[in-house]
């Protein structure tokens, strides 16, 4: 019984062993099992391991490559930034050599360009516009205001008009002249073109254009016209001049030749032969005179390389003073002289003299007897120009009646003074052959006012 108990003990003891065996035989199959999808896995990484090392070998490659051509950009952008550089380079001395030939253009052409923006009020201009408008300061920008006290003032109203015209009527191109004042008091003849510059709405935000300088040619005009005018009152001096000579001295001459013809008779009576020489010395005496009178004016017709110096005005009219000495103490006569603005001229002194000589003393021969005689001298500058004024409270004379006649020869329109009509003949040819004008005003029983110019250049 115990040997069957230990038995069965034994066979259910195997029966568990067969069990265990059985179960760690699964397990060993299962292990190997797990082993061999472990092999699997593992040779999956190792082929993934080799595929990404391929990958990185080509990326490698790749990148390589990559960096191969990334040097060989930079090499070539290092070739076109110097390629660029020189090419700047060249247009900037391209540049500044346009530059200076439009410099040197405007110079030759006295020609400047400007811009005017009209929401700042400023004016830019070139170099040589600053030129122009004689700047000395390098100054290349101009306000409004300070473009206004350069323009003359008579200019400055139909400037201001052209620049509005131009802004109303957004004119594609405009042209205006005006003047401009100097520095020192010279003026400039100033042509100018503008175009309008819009903004995106079409509303007008500046003038852009250019300025030339036109001063020579415009005095040139000026002198062509003043030359013109020369001739014309040359040949209405000439005609008067031939009447003069045609006139004055045929009758003297005649008179003579009258006279010695009947000097010549057989039976002239000692009474009647005095008388007749008598005759002839007057119409020589008269003869000499008219002589006389035509060698003074082509004396200052033909006197033009007379030299010219400085004249003082205040000087020479102290010297006047001394020349028509009695004139002044023996009549209550005042002169005022203000030579303020133009103090001296270069010219022929004794022209100069005797213009203010005759005039003086056209005045005070003239003078209103109950009224004491005044008599205004001034110098003043008038553009180009420098203007003489001799102005007196005397008779005056009747423009109307004789201002075709005020400069005749031997035109007299006060018959109560003694003269012959040659003083103002006289001024206005010395006045003319030192290349200047004279005119004047007059009123009857207010006086009269001579106004002479010369040019500043004289």
């Amino acid at each position: 019984l115990f040997q069957n108990e230990e038995k069965e003990m034994r066979a259910s003891e195997l029966v568990i062993a067969n069990k265990e065996l059985i179960f760690q035989y699964e397990e060993k199959e299962k292990r190997a099992n797990e082993l061999n999808i472990a092999n699997k896995e593992l040779i999956y990484q190792q082929q993934e391991k080799e595929k990404r090392d391929n990958e990185l070998k080509i990326a490698n490659k790749e990148l390589i490559f990559q960096n191969e051509e990334k040097e060989k950009r930079a090499d070539e952008l290092i070739i076109a930034t110097i390629e660029m550089e020189f090419q700047n380079e060249k247009k900037e001395v391209e540049r500044l050599e346009n530059e200076k030939k439009l410099v040197r253009a405007q110079q030759l052409g006295k020609m400047g360009s400007w811009e005017f923006d009209f929401l700042t009020n400023i004016m830019k201009v070139s170099e040589e516009g600053g030129r122009i408008y004689g700047f000395h300061d390098n100054q290349d920008n101009l306000s409004a205001d300070s473009w206004k006290n350069i323009v003359h003032p008579k200019d400055l109203e139909n400037a201001l008009a052209a620049i509005g015209n131009s802004k109303l009527n957004k004119e594609e191109t405009a042209s205006h002249n005006y003047r401009i004042l100097n520095r020192d008091g010279s003026t400039k003849y100033i042509y100018a073109e503008s175009k309008c510059e819009l903004d995106s709405s079409g509303n007008v935000i500046g003038l852009y254009g250019i300025m030339q300088d036109v001063t020579e040619t415009k005095i040139g005009e000026l002198d062509r016209n003043r030359i013109t005018n020369d001739l014309i009152h040359r040949n209405k001096d000439l005609e008067q001049f031939t009447y003069f000579v045609s006139h004055n001295l045929r009758l003297p001459i005649a008179n003579v030749m009258g006279i010695a013809k009947a000097l010549q008779s057989v039976r002239l009576n000692p009474e009647r032969e005095v008388k007749l020489k008598e005759y002839l010395a007057s119409s020589a005496l008269e003869l000499d005179l008219v002589i006389r009178d035509l060698n003074h004016i082509l004396v200052v017709r033909g006197d033009f390389a007379v030299e010219k110096e400085i004249i003082v005005f205040e000087d020479l009219l102290k010297e006047v003073k001394q020349g028509i000495g009695s004139l002044l103490t023996e009549n209550e006569i005042q002169i005022k002289a203000v030579f303020e603005e133009i103090v001296s001229i270069k010219t022929v002194k004794r022209y100069l003299y005797s213009i203010f000589y005759n005039l003086v003393s056209n005045s005070i021969k003239y003078r209103q007897p109950e009224t004491p005689l005044m008599i205004e001298i001034t110098s003043k500058r008038k553009d180009n120009t420098i203007e003489l004024s001799f102005k007196d409270n005397g008779l005056g004379i009747d423009l109307v009646r004789n201002g075709d006649h005020v400069f005749g020869l031997y035109k007299r329109f006060h018959l109560h003074v003694e003269g012959k009509g040659m003083g103002l003949y006289m001024v206005k040819e010395q006045v003319e052959a030192l290349g200047g004008h004279i005119s004047l005003t007059s009123e009857v029983g207010i006086g009269t006012e001579f106004k002479i110019e010369f040019h500043k250049n004289l």
